[in-house]
């Protein structure tokens, strides 16, 4: 081996394999002591700071144009959240307050800035903890504006690069010559961050987390990132180097088989037709199940609404996000979660408290039923929607009969009460629950009876059932998928589904693992939902697969 190879590990973010020379990307450090352009009296830069506020946004607006035409509409919703976070009233107010403790304009924003990351990165939620890197980012593009310098770690690319850098920001990804980015990787970062959503959707391999970046006088090396398993290869040995290319041919091999089954039917070899759809956070993100070739949305988790929000969203606000998406959708089916907030989703106005255990207490309907009103501006903004699509509405950790039949009684109530102020909606739309405790699994039986479908979670069903927190990194080898507990729950709850002529879903990560393509098939699953980009992938499996051939026992007893 070459003694100057080295390897390092992060999370993997996008698949893929990137191969290019290696570039450190870095903003400087900000401190006190750098020069402060901006002099003068406390008045003279509180106003420097809103003039330099105006502009920043208005380079958001420009990122976020820019994103739309190139890459979608939920891409450019990140620039959209920047410019919010550039106007947030706590960020000006910390600015402000520095300017009056005598603080320069530059060291007044990064103080800020660093008190708004570190506030956001100590959440138990992992949405706001990834809004962390955004905070810094939005302050750093405050400061060099100050400063007339370019953009934090702006640069021109002149050979194929694998960009190295503490943090990336999304503008960069969106700037950069993405013929010559061939990906990046980070010694932070979180795979839920801006920059992993944007890295996805320009389908850059990439890989954050690393820990610790190279040495700087290895710049100008080459370097693999292996965005399936967070693995990077600095000054990689010839015979290394070979074997990466190979893997990386074999990749762009395989992206391109798949696209032949665009347009295709969701039907195995042997005739059993199933319903590939998608999970998605945001009704921006509709365009993306349509570029991916989607039967509709399986999956719809309306806690984005809540989490982004400093109250609790109205029933108008509500009711312009589901009509959006159910219209964007264009008559195919839309299945909108109802709010799972609570365990590892906080919100700091729902007063929820500490848990010693959030995972297993106050959450989602255990909330609705001591505060129904919450799940009726839900159900109302949902059932006034319903009539510009084929809308399905999901209740999210049902673990009993008495508990869907309250839910059942609050939608017939909504109903009523549209119905008397002559507020029109579809009255068949279907009422499902997700199955995602053990309890739900075992008496499945007793829930088809008035559920009107399922959806399987199968995240929360395997940490649930093998009591693994599927976040603790030291026990992240425990979580295992497919468990045969796991898989013979999943059986269960699809036989229970079916003699009760109720249909099943599975969603969660597990859908789109292809190895258990075939297993799903053969007990019935009646649709997939997985991320948009795995589409094609799993509509390849599907149609590759005959299900007279799969022996189920070698599933379930493994």
């Amino acid at each position: 081996m070459d003694e100057k190879m080295i390897t390092l590990r992060g999370k993997p973010v996008m698949e893929g394999i990137a191969i290019g020379i290696l570039r450190f990307s870095e903003a400087a450090e900000r401190s006190a002591e750098d020069a402060d352009p901006c002099d003068g009296s406390a008045e003279a830069r509180k106003d420097r700071f809103f003039r330099l506020r105006d502009e920043v946004a208005a380079e958001c607006d420009a990122l976020a144009r820019q994103a739309r035409a190139e890459v979608g509409a939920a891409e450019a919703e990140i620039f959209t959240t920047h410019r919010l976070m550039v106007l947030d009233g706590d960020l000006e107010d910390a600015v402000l307050a520095g300017i009056e403790a005598g603080l320069g304009l530059a060291e007044a924003i990064r103080q800020a800035g660093k008190g708004l990351s570190a506030m956001l990165a100590g959440m138990e939620d992992d949405y706001l903890r990834a809004r962390a890197a955004d905070a810094k980012d939005v302050c750093d593009r405050l400061i060099a504006t100050l400063r007339g310098e370019g953009q934090p770690g702006d640069g021109r690319l002149d050979v194929p690069t694998v960009l190295a850098a503490t943090d990336i920001t999304p503008a960069q990804l969106l700037r950069a010559d993405r013929s010559l980015l061939m990906g990046f990787f980070t010694a932070d970062g979180a795979t839920g961050s801006h920059t992993a959503i944007l890295a996805r959707s320009l389908s850059l391999p990439s890989a954050v987390a690393v820990g610790a970046l190279p040495d700087r006088s290895l710049e100008g090396e080459t370097v693999i990132v292996d965005g399936f398993t967070g693995e990077i290869i600095v000054a990689p040995d010839t015979r290394t180097l070979a074997l990466y290319c190979e893997k990386q041919a074999a990749f762009k091999a395989e992206r391109q088989l798949e696209e032949t089954f665009r347009g295709l039917a969701d039907c195995t070899a042997d005739g059993y037709q199933i319903q590939v759809v998608c999970n998605i956070g945001r009704g921006e993100e509709a365009a993306s199940v349509l570029q991916n070739d989607g039967g509709g949305v399986g999956l719809f988790r309306s806690e984005f609404l809540y989490l982004e929000s400093s109250d609790y969203p109205t029933e108008e606000t509500q009711y312009r996000v589901y009509r959006r998406l159910l219209e964007d959708m264009g008559g195919r089916p839309v299945v909108i979660r109802t709010m799972d907030v609570g365990a590892d989703k906080q919100v700091g106005y729902f007063g929820i408290g500490r848990e010693e255990n959030p995972a297993l207490g106050y959450r989602s309907i255990r909330i609705c039923m001591d505060r129904p009103e919450i799940l009726t501006t839900q159900l109302r903004a949902l059932y006034r929607a319903s009539v510009f699509g084929k809308l399905s509405i999901l209740v999210p950790m049902i673990i009993s009969p008495s508990e869907l039949s309250w839910v059942r009684r609050l939608s017939e109530e909504v109903r009523d009460e549209l119905r008397a102020e002559g507020i029109a909606y579809d009255p068949c739309v279907p009422l499902g629950i997700m199955i995602e405790t053990p309890a739900a699994a075992l008496i499945s039986d007793l829930l088809a009876q008035d559920a009107d479908f399922f959806s399987i979670g199968t995240n929360d069903l395997t940490q649930y059932s093998l009591a693994v927190d599927r976040q603790n990194p030291r026990i992240e080898r425990l979580y295992d998928a497919h468990h045969p507990a796991i898989l013979r729950m999943i059986a269960a709850v699809a036989e229970n589904a079916h003699r009760a002529g109720k249909k099943v879903s599975v969603c969660g990560e597990l859908a789109r693992d292809t190895s258990l393509t075939p297993f799903f098939l053969a007990v019935g699953v009646d649709s997939l939902s997985v991320s948009p980009p795995y589409v094609l992938r799993l509509r390849r499996a599907i149609r590759e697969c005959d299900r007279s051939r799969v022996k189920i026992e070698e599933f379930l007893n493994t």
